[in-house]
């Protein structure tokens, strides 16, 4: 009796050892492209293996905000209307900032392209493409994005 509750607290040990790493190293891994302090994450949000481009602005995400994977923040531009050999290495050193409020849920797959706000409890649905700020309680969707509903908080 005691041999198989040995076995079971160990496996349910395990689990949530092997659960950690997992989070630790593959669904939590986030790349940030440019100056980390340009990043804010509050402790809440949940943002597993996120783009942070902050070339060009900042990047804040609020309290429980939460992200698919493969979400893509991108303050980063360059002007079309420039030579190649410098259109590529020229970009805005700020002005492009994005704000995702508390609450929004940036599904799989999203590109935010600032500067923009997601507002809070908003929904961007997956393989979305939001180059312009999403208000509240908003659903949106496609490329670009559009409004496609609106969240509805019952209780």
């Amino acid at each position: 009796m005691i041999k198989p509750l040995v076995y079971w607290l160990y496996s349910k040990t395990l689990a949530r050892l092997v659960e950690a790493q997992i989070r630790k190293h593959l669904l939590y891994k986030q790349i940030i492209l440019g100056d980390a302090d340009r990043v804010s994450v509050d402790p809440t949000a949940l943002v597993n293996n996120t783009l942070f481009n902050v070339l060009s602005g900042n990047i804040t995400v609020g309290k429980h905000a939460f992200f698919g994977q493969n979400v893509c923040l991108l303050t980063g531009t360059h002007p079309v209307d420039r030579p190649i050999e410098v259109r590529k290495l020229e970009f805005p050193a700020s002005g492009r900032d994005i704000v995702i409020e508390e609450g929004a849920w940036l599904a799989t797959n999203t590109t935010v392209i600032g500067p923009c706000t997601i507002g809070a409890m908003s929904v961007v649905a997956a393989g979305a493409v939001v180059t312009k700020d999403v208000p509240p309680y908003t659903i949106v969707g496609g490329v670009p994005a559009k409004v496609i509903g609106k969240v509805d908080i019952s209780e």
